[in-house]
């Protein structure tokens, strides 16, 4: 575990990091604190004209990566990069559908150095009716973080982020998420993220 994107997005052991996003309805996603309501992150999206994609910026509008997905590849993949580059040797980490057809979304997601692609660094498995949603660490039996859709509300989602693991990341992998299941035409709506340092509690 550690930090994916950047070491200081990973959860703190002093307490929680709560997170709530927002998707607007021109596509976009705003993150906010959950107590303060202070923004942490926005999220731009139809940044490319043949591919979709999203920019993650802080409140202050500083990219912290571009998210583009790849055209013309057998399986969906998703390609995250530093700031505002899509420049190869800015590559973060690929997020890679494990086949062509699925009933659930399952992910495999490489970290940059990783260029044989042989094993993977995490893996995302989301349940058969796509309201939850384990990430998981190169060892299967370590999750590092949880998502599932909050009962009664239709479009939202907690996420459980477990300690020392990079909030911005599982950010990341929830947006693309939430852009496979909307070429599914699966509901889209807010999304809520919620860490904590030791053993988070899923809000309720």
């Amino acid at each position: 575990m550690g930090g994916v994107i950047d070491p200081k997005f990973c959860v703190p052991g002093s307490g929680p990091v709560n997170q709530e996003i927002f998707k607007t309805t021109d596509g976009d996603y705003i993150v906010q604190d959950v107590h303060s309501g202070i923004i942490i992150f926005k999220a731009e999206g139809k940044l490319f004209k043949f591919h979709d994609g999203f920019r993650l910026n802080d409140a202050n509008g500083h990219p912290v990566v571009t998210l583009r997905k790849k055209i013309a590849t057998a399986h969906a993949r998703w390609q995250v990069f530093k700031g505002h580059s899509i420049d190869p040797k800015d590559l973060l980490f690929t997020a890679v559908k494990t086949s062509m057809v699925q009933l659930k979304t399952k992910l495999h997601v490489f970290l940059a150095n990783n260029t044989a692609e042989e094993s993977f660094d995490y893996k995302v498995e989301e349940s058969w009716s796509h309201d939850r949603c384990n990430i998981y660490a190169r060892n299967p039996s370590i999750i590092v973080a949880e998502m599932h859709k909050r009962t009664g509300k239709s479009g939202n989602f907690v996420v459980k982020v477990n300690p020392e693991m990079d909030y911005a990341f599982v950010t990341a992998i929830i947006l693309i998420l939430d852009a496979m299941n909307k070429s599914l035409n699966l509901p889209v709506g807010t999304i809520s993220a919620v860490g904590t340092a030791v053993s988070l509690a899923l809000e309720a």
